[in-house]
């Protein structure tokens, strides 16, 4: 589909451009001097007159009374979303349970809500007509932030706590699905050492920054990759040097992700314990072995199993799984089985995504496979049936572009078992400083909850010849930490 986009500010495209998409992925939008051909929308300035016109048919046409002086103004970008939204939805017959919501993070909508001291009703009421949510999103949305409120500062309210993520790039092999910065360990081997002498320079360097700032650290999450490729004495010196210098009284939770089950060992797991590592993930992604050969998983349901019952001996807090639907191949039923294997283990967290397909990763050869839009809702409708038989309730979510079905990632977790550092990095609310390759660092401004973020390099390589001047400029940053 071609469309044509006749608007009054070239800054409005994207506004446009995303609302566009949901109805059309592929869609090409171009704006020329002047709108014509198949498709094309017109949203006139100040008084925003949205026009729509479907070949030679009769045009539709929605109007709202306005007279906004700036088109930056994000009253006036989401009536213009919401006037692309209904008229598409109108033509096109079609209509998306996240309404114009297209961010990542839509929880953010409703921490301002609740900023401004609104009902739950008018929430429900806004957040259905104003932004055309499906009731059933609203009413998650709304669920997660009250459960998440009580982790949450307040606007203005200054709070010297930040949360650390630790990166560790290297996995046993790249799954299909993937997108972050992994590298296969036994190709990268040569520069394992390398790696891990720059970053625990740049986790010791900060931790001293930080304590002469007097800032506290929360929540330490360290993830990849996968941590436990790394052998024993790699993954000792690296939670020796958390602990050293950034762990405290204050510090509530240090997670671990041991996302590959073959990566596991008892060694490892009674390293975790005696390290007072609280948060241990183990990803099956799916209990479906013909799946998980296909996805390039190098492990086996069995796996899982055996690395569930070392961290459960050991005595470790809190258990986290996580679940991708949608993965090519799958049905219902499979995901039914996967979850009825999950139920034997009864996880503290669950973390259920919906595949999203992204350039990056191989997975979007496999699209004909893949199940249809209404057999991944059933998906998500059953996975949060079961979450919730296991006593596991929502607590934080996002959504990620090419997300399959336009829905949604949830976390579950029991009362009491939530991941506070999945909430803080959802909601930006607090300072997250991330170390290692391609880790993110976003500087939260307490007033307002602006923030500014800087992102180490992506390329092993460019990481460890970069390394004194990125340790350097986040000394710097810390130092201007309110």
């Amino acid at each position: 589909m071609k469309i044509l986009l006749h608007l009054p500010s070239q800054d409005l495209f994207n506004t446009v451009q995303d609302v566009v998409w949901l109805f059309d992925p592929e869609a090409q939008l171009n704006q020329p001097d002047q709108p014509e051909g198949e498709l094309w929308l017109k949203v006139e300035d100040r008084n925003l007159l949205g026009m729509l016109t479907l070949g030679a048919g009769r045009p539709l046409t929605a109007e709202i009374a306005g007279d906004f002086e700036n088109f930056a103004d994000p009253e006036f970008r989401r009536l213009v979303r919401f006037i692309t939204y209904r008229l598409f939805a109108a033509a096109l017959g079609q209509k998306f349970p996240w309404g114009i919501l297209t961010g990542i993070r839509p929880t953010k909508i409703v921490h301002r809500f609740l900023d401004q001291g609104l009902s739950q009703e008018k929430m429900m009421q806004t957040l259905v007509t104003n932004y055309c949510l499906d009731v059933t999103k609203a009413e998650l949305l709304l669920e997660i932030a009250l459960r998440q409120r009580d982790f949450l500062p307040l606007p203005g309210t200054k709070k010297s706590k930040v949360g650390i993520y630790v990166g560790i790039p290297f996995c046993p092999t790249r799954c299909s699905y993937c997108t972050f910065p992994a590298f296969a360990i036994t190709r990268y081997a040569n520069l394992v050492e390398d790696y891990m002498h720059l970053l625990l320079q740049e986790i010791t360097a900060a931790g001293q920054a930080l304590r002469g700032k007097g800032i506290l650290v929360e929540s330490i999450y360290v993830g990849g990759g996968t941590p436990t490729s790394l052998n024993v004495k790699h993954l000792a010196a690296l939670l020796e040097t958390i602990n050293a210098n950034l762990r405290s009284d204050s510090t509530l939770e240090v997670t671990v992700e041991a996302g590959r089950p073959e990566t596991i060992s008892g060694e490892k797991i009674e390293l975790f314990k005696n390290m007072a590592v609280d948060r241990v993930s183990v990803n099956p992604q799916t209990m479906q072995q013909r799946t998980l050969s296909a996805i390039g998983r190098q492990h086996s349901v069995r796996d899982v199993y055996r690395a569930v019952e070392l961290v459960r001996k050991a005595g470790i807090k809190s258990l986290n799984m996580d679940l991708i639907l949608g993965l090519p191949g799958e049905g219902l039923e499979d995901v039914a089985d996967t979850m009825g294997k999950i139920a034997t283990i009864a996880p503290d967290n669950l973390t259920v995504h919906t595949l999203a397909i992204k350039k990056a990763s191989s997975i979007k050869q496999a699209i004909a496979s893949l199940p249809s839009e209404k057999t991944v809702s059933q998906m998500l409708l059953l996975s949060r049936e079961k979450a919730l038989e296991l006593g596991l309730k929502p607590y934080y979510m996002y959504r990620q572009k090419k997300i399959l079905a336009n829905l949604e990632n949830v976390g579950y977790a029991k009362p009491g078992y939530e991941c506070i550092y999945n909430i803080q990095i959802m909601e930006e609310r607090q300072t997250l400083l991330g170390f290692g390759v391609g880790a993110g660092t976003k500087y939260v401004n307490s007033r307002d909850f602006s923030l500014k973020a800087e992102y180490n390099p992506k390329d092993l390589l460019d990481y460890l010849r970069r390394g004194t001047e990125l340790i350097d400029r986040k000394i710097d940053k810390i130092s201007e930490i309110e």
